[in-house]
C-alpha cells in the first residue's frame, strides 16, 4: 500500500506519542482492532470516507462511539482529530505508516514468501534465519 505524506505525519506523531508514554505495541494492536472494526462494518465504511458529512459530524459520532469504550487515551484522541480534520478516510494508510515505524524501531523487516506447496514450521524457520542473517533484522 502507498502511503501519502499526510498519513505519515499523522503515523509518525501517534508513534512519537505512543512511545513516549511506552505503549507503542499495544497502540499498534489497538489500531489493527479498529482497521477490522472498520472494513467488517460497510455502513462504517460509507460514513468514514463519504464527502458529505461534515467533520463536525464524524467528530460527534466517533466521540459518541467512543464514549465508555476501551480505547486508550491515545487512539481516543487520535481518532478525535482524524474525524476533526475529516482525516478518517486515511485511516488504514495511518496504519500502515505506523507499523513501519514500529517495524523500524524494533529492527523488524516483513515479506512475503511465496511456495507451491504450504512450509512447514521448520521450513519457515529456515526462511526467517536466512533473511535475519542477510538483513540483521528480525
Amino acid at each position: 500500500m502507498v502511503v501519502s505524506e499526510v498519513a505519515s505525519r499523522y503515523a509518525k506523531a501517534l508513534f512519537s506519542l505512543a512511545s513516549d508514554n511506552q505503549r507503542a505495541k499495544p497502540v499498534l494492536e489497538e489500531l489493527r482492532a479498529l482497521r477490522t472494526v472498520f472494513e467488517r462494518d460497510r455502513e462504517i465504511q460509507q460514513f468514514v470516507r463519504s464527502p458529505l458529512i461534515k467533520a463536525e459530524e464524524k467528530e460527534a459520532a466517533m466521540a459518541k462511539a467512543l464514549k465508555g469504550s476501551c480505547a486508550s487515551t491515545e487512539i481516543e484522541a487520535f481518532l478525535l482529530i482524524l474525524a476533526r480534520k475529516n482525516r478518517l478516510a486515511i485511516f488504514s494508510e495511518v496504519l500502515e505508516a505506523y507499523q513501519h515505524l514500529t517495524d523500524a524501531a524494533n529492527g523488524v523487516t516483513r515479506g512475503v514468501v511465496r511456495s507451491a506447496t504450504a512450509l512447514s514450521q521448520e521450513d519457515r524457520g529456515r526462511v526467517e534465519e536466512t533473511v535475519s542473517r542477510y538483513t540483521k533484522k528480525s
